[in-house]
């Protein structure tokens, strides 16, 4: 019986789709790490608006400077920045 030997192509074609499966995967950690910032963010801002008693200018922007803030990690985790 002849071996069936996987020609090279057919390595090249699963190393990329190892590499792709492997990228996305890193990509969605980074995502999910980003949500849980964002909401620990969230958390931390409201509680000091409510412990500051902020009247409602400052506590709009505060809520703005969050807002930014997320916008640039977004952005970095999306490697635009």
């Amino acid at each position: 019986m002849v071996a069936m030997v996987p020609s090279k192509a057919a390595l090249i074609r699963k190393s990329i789709d190892l590499w792709q499966t492997d990228a996305e995967k890193r990509m969605r950690e980074k995502l999910e790490a980003l949500r849980l910032t964002n909401a620990e963010n969230e958390v931390r801002d409201k509680a000091r608006i409510a412990a500051v008693g902020a009247p409602a200018p400052a506590a709009r922007q505060l809520e703005r400077q969050a807002a930014e803030r997320k916008i640039l990690k977004a952005a970095r985790a999306a490697g635009q920045l």
